[in-house]
């Protein structure tokens, strides 16, 4: 089981991590920036063109070509950056070079995975030997963070500067390498990256010992004398013993900025103070896209993904685990000081865990949640569109493991129910095609506060539904392919800049070296050109032609 460490990062196995919190309260996912996939270039990827680099849109991004021009293929390398996850890809030739982030920061992941010559291996017999194929893969992953640099040269030439020699290339950016075929090449990042930065902050603490009532005393010259006994019996009770809780509570009180004024000593403590509060967001934003990324496919292998305990590649169905770490197992877990409730989740919304780990730490013997419509928004959405009284959704309690470290209860085995206008029941594997398709977009929606990847969203559903669903996409950055026109209808554009952001075109190209030499066929990715979006913007102004015809016109779909 993992133990608890003062930053709020634990280690749930090796090269993972988990954010944990001091109360029984789940990070919401507004708190942390949206993430964005920024860049893909493809420098070896199955037959397409070598050196094909994409550049999205914060918003909307649509694939458009005919079938067979790559459109599923591009999704799922999408899907496989937004999660970090190329273990599918293990016994493919690849080098691909992806960004992520926002306007404050960016993370920059190199990939390759290299086909080795084929080496010999004995068989059980020992007196022959067989031929296999070998790969040699890594992962570099690079953190930079813009607003951390600013911050950082606001400092220059105090003792923040003097950085510790393991922070890598510089005090913004680390560099990994490790197996790209491991799920968790970029939380492992992450955790090198938090745990240096503790380091130097466990190093920069020792200034507090400097913190003396003449420093108090100077720092609350103006708050009047009831202040100042206040914060000094603060000090000298409550903090006794632990100099990092002193550190986190003087900061959310906005201390820390008035003592570094006072003693430069104590700039490194602000400092870092903001480069792991940037960190920590970091993480809970990561920790979503790793998880809850999905491509939502063209029929309904994610429906049967949600509703069952485990899909057809034998990949663990959504669940989450309540994790109450303690110092050792003779803790009772009502001792709220030793043990810390927190979830860690795949593929389940953060409304649906909140829920789970505020019941779970009231009732730790609990064995099945019920939540309807009442309790989460994207059901109360399912029953107006599905014209139904009422929907919940069962999730049960399927394994509970207790070690020295505390306990930890994972809940899975969703079930849907949904009661009619007549008052009958119905279950989810009863509902329609279309009903199944839209029940699993939007919880797809409602599990991922980031990022959307849909393909053919508007296969079997009604025209009144695809607006639904467009609605419900908010500030996420979306990719989203279709054959059927009616989706561009719900698009958008206000300038032509945003339209040659929003298209994506996907060919076929046929080449050869030469005069007789064999044809070779490789898929062609780009984005649209400026000319080709302005000929569209200008059009499409005037509104003589629908989306889908006016893309026809123009030879673009």
């Amino acid at each position: 089981m993992p133990h608890p460490t003062g930053d709020g990062f634990d280690t749930v196995s090796p090269g993972r991590y988990r954010l944990g919190t001091s109360e029984a309260t789940v990070p919401d996912d507004a708190t942390s920036p949206l993430i964005k996939l920024l860049r893909l270039k493809v420098e070896r990827y199955r037959n397409v063109e070598p050196g094909t680099e994409l550049r999205f849109n914060a918003g909307l991004n649509v694939l458009l070509g005919k079938n067979g021009t790559g459109k599923t293929t591009l999704m799922s390398l999408i899907a496989c950056c937004f999660r970090g996850d190329f273990s599918r890809l293990r016994r493919e030739s690849f080098a691909i070079d992806y960004e992520l982030g926002n306007d404050d920061w960016t993370l920059n992941v190199q990939i390759r995975n290299d086909r080795r010559p084929r080496v010999s291996r004995p068989l059980r017999s020992r007196a022959f030997s067989h031929r296999v194929e070998a790969f040699e893969n890594f992962a570099s992953v690079v953190i930079k963070h813009r607003q951390l640099s600013g911050i950082y040269t606001l400092y220059a030439g105090t003792s923040v500067a003097r950085m510790p020699a393991d922070l890598g290339e510089g005090p913004f950016r680390i560099r990994l390498d490790s197996s790209c075929l491991e799920p968790s090449f970029i939380s492992d990042a992450i955790t090198k990256l938090a745990a240096s930065v503790e380091a130097y902050v466990e190093k920069s603490l020792s200034a507090l010992d400097r913190l003396d009532e003449s420093a108090v005393v100077e720092l609350f010259a103006h708050s009047g004398d009831h202040e100042y006994e206040k914060t000094v019996e603060y000090l000298e009770q409550k903090y006794r013993d632990d100099r990092r809780g002193l550190f986190h509570d003087l900061d959310r009180r906005g201390y820390v900025e008035k003592l570094a004024a006072i003693d430069t000593m104590f700039e490194p403590i602000l400092f870092f103070t903001k480069y792991m509060d940037h960190l920590v967001s970091l993480a809970i934003g990561l920790e979503t896209l790793i998880t809850n990324t999905v491509r939502f496919d063209e029929a309904l292998e994610v429906f049967e993904r949600v509703t069952y305990s485990a899909d057809r590649d034998g990949h663990a169905g959504p669940h989450c685990t309540v994790l109450y770490v303690g110092a050792d197992g003779s803790q009772s877990i009502e001792d709220s000081g030793v043990f810390r409730p927190t979830v860690a989740r795949t593929l389940i919304p953060r409304s649906i865990s909140r829920k789970v780990l505020e019941r779970v730490t009231q009732d730790p013997d609990l064995r099945e949640l019920r939540l309807d419509n009442t309790d989460l928004d994207f059901l109360a959405t399912v029953v107006r569109l599905f014209e139904f009284q009422r929907a919940e959704v069962r999730i049960e309690m399927i394994n509970k493991d207790v070690s020295g470290g505390g306990e930890a209860v994972t809940f899975g085995h969703l079930k849907f129910e949904f009661t009619r206008r007549d008052g009958s029941m119905i279950h989810h594997d009863r509902l329609s095609y279309g009903q199944k398709r839209l029940l699993a977009f939007l919880y797809c929606v409602e599990a991922n506060a980031h990022a959307v990847i849909a393909d053919e969203l508007v296969n079997g559903l009604h025209h009144g539904w695809i607006a639904a669903c467009m609605r419900s996409l908010g500030h996420r950055q979306v990719f989203l392919t279709s054959q059927n026109p009616l989706l561009f209808d719900y698009l958008q554009f206000e300038s032509a800049v945003q339209v040659a952001r929003s298209f994506i075109m996907c060919r076929v190209v046929r080449e050869s070296d030469g005069p007789g030499a064999e044809l070779r066929e490789n898929m062609s990715w780009r984005n649209i050109e400026a000319r080709e979006a302005e000929t569209f913007f200008s059009a499409y102004r005037f509104g003589n032609q629908h989306v889908g015809a006016l893309l026809r016109t123009m030879g673009l779909w």
